[in-house]
């Protein structure tokens, strides 16, 4: 009879866990993955998922909507320069951190990616790259991406004056020799071909010699000083230190 009653007992705990289980499943169903974003909040979620699949078209679609609903949105505004710098819109990425600079001057990292599109990897206004840096810097002293930059500014502008200097008259032997040394120890530091393109209208070695890896450009750092003369510097390490933190470590909500 006990055994009886002892089996009846269990039957029914595992009926009730079984009901419970069930009930659970119709209660809490686990959602299906969200196709579209519904809330104003969503759309960073949606912007960052498609950075992170390299879909830089809807990416761009998604901020702009989450724009037009809260155009205060700092974390918006910053993906959406960095959006158009992967596609290649490069205006427009300068005209959006420009656009954000002037709304928001207390925010450092749109001084940061905007100095690496006026540098253009050397090529560009190095003075200007060089103040937005600092502009960085003194939004936040302790942006290390920022001084990281400043100090390649700073090597990528020495360079320039050294190669300069080699093509100058009256430089002696020895002199040829100190630059040509400081030359080589630059190209290294900032990861710079040995051998630049010459500038417009120059006559040179180095236009017959192509642009090489990282690995290359190392190998080769040794070229000697009268291939050096050219005062254009060409691609470096620094065009690579944008910011994405902002995907990470949101930016200050500004509410609308």
């Amino acid at each position: 009879m006990n055994k009886t009653i002892r089996a009846a007992a269990a039957a029914i705990l595992i009926a009730i866990a079984s009901w419970a289980a069930s009930a659970q499943t119709v209660l809490y169903p686990i959602p299906e993955p969200q196709k579209e974003p519904k809330l104003v909040t969503d759309y960073p979620v949606f912007v960052n998922r498609m950075i992170g699949e390299k879909n830089y078209e809807k990416a761009l679609q998604y901020a702009d909507q989450g724009l037009a609903l809260n155009p205060k949105n700092l974390n918006l505004m910053f993906k959406r320069g960095l959006i158009l710098e992967r596609m290649g819109r490069l205006d427009e990425a300068r005209e959006a951190y420009s656009k954000m600079i002037r709304l928001y001057p207390e925010i450092p990292e749109p001084y940061n990616n905007l100095a690496i599109l006026v540098a253009d990897s050397g090529r560009g206004d190095i003075d200007h790259a060089i103040e937005l840096l600092q502009r960085a810097i003194t939004a936040n002293p302790r942006f290390s991406t920022a001084h990281e930059n400043l100090g390649d500014l700073y090597a990528l502008k020495a360079l320039q004056n050294y190669r300069k200097a080699v093509p100058l008259k009256g430089a002696t032997r020895e002199q040829l020799k100190r630059v040509g040394e400081k030359i080589t120890m630059l190209q290294i530091v900032t990861g710079n071909d040995p051998a630049p393109e010459p500038a417009a209208g120059s006559k040179s070695q180095a236009s017959a010699q192509p642009q090489g890896s990282a690995a290359s450009r190392a190998q080769g750092a040794g070229a000697p000083a009268s291939q050096a003369a050219s005062g254009s510097v060409s691609a470096s390490s620094f065009e690579s230190r944008s910011t994405e933190s902002s995907l990470f470590k949101p930016l200050p909500e500004i509410k609308p």
